[in-house]
């Protein structure tokens, strides 16, 4: 028997408590059914006829929602170090244990050493550029104690890396870390390069 999980004025969803199907009615229009298989997902679209044919069927491989994934992710770690190929054995057990890609990334840097050469000083203090915490977005890249001094003795707040992420530095997670500027505050560290 099919339960309702969600009514809406468009839409009703319903899920089996047996099985790994979920349908949803579009009214006036029909049925999609979303059946989640051993090798991947199944969106199967049927018109309100009597018809047992779907009118339009998408599948979708397991391997099709990991590509994307490792693909996302070296992207997003190129944008620390344009130089990094990660490995597809670390994009596979990141993918499995269902690391959001920012954790996959600070947990490839809690094992790898950052290269602090990749990183280029920009001009621009948090008070004149009003930047502030609220600005900072994961993940956070993991730096030792010593390098942390580094930086903190020298005059610049903010750096950007070899792939072309703004960063600061700062205490965080109970260490230090490199942390990337959300994308509006590195445009406005950025223009005031110009």
């Amino acid at each position: 028997m099919a339960i309702p999980l969600l009514k809406r004025a468009l839409f009703n969803v319903f899920g089996h408590s047996d099985d790994s199907r979920l349908h949803v009615e579009v009214k006036g229009l029909g049925m999609i059914t979303i059946n989640r298989t051993s090798e991947g997902v199944i969106i199967d679209v049927h018109d309100k006829s009597d018809e047992a044919d779907s009118i339009a069927s998408l599948a979708l491989s397991d391997s099709d929602f990991e590509d994307r994934y490792a693909s996302t992710l070296q992207k997003e770690i190129e944008r620390f170090d344009y130089s990094i190929d990660l490995d597809s054995s670390y994009t596979s057990t990141a993918y499995r244990d269902e690391r959001e890609v920012w954790q996959a990334i600070e947990d490839y840097y809690s094992d790898e050493t950052f290269d602090m050469t990749c990183l280029s000083p920009l001009k621009g203090s948090f008070d004149a550029l009003n930047v502030d915490v609220r600005h900072l977005t994961r993940p956070y890249i993991k730096i030792s104690e010593e390098k942390y001094q580094d930086l903190l003795a020298g005059t610049v707040c903010f750096f950007k890396t070899s792939g072309g992420h703004v960063v600061t530095f700062g205490q965080a997670d109970g260490g230090f870390a490199l942390m990337p500027l959300q994308n509006d505050a590195q445009q406005a560290v950025l223009k005031a390069q110009e």
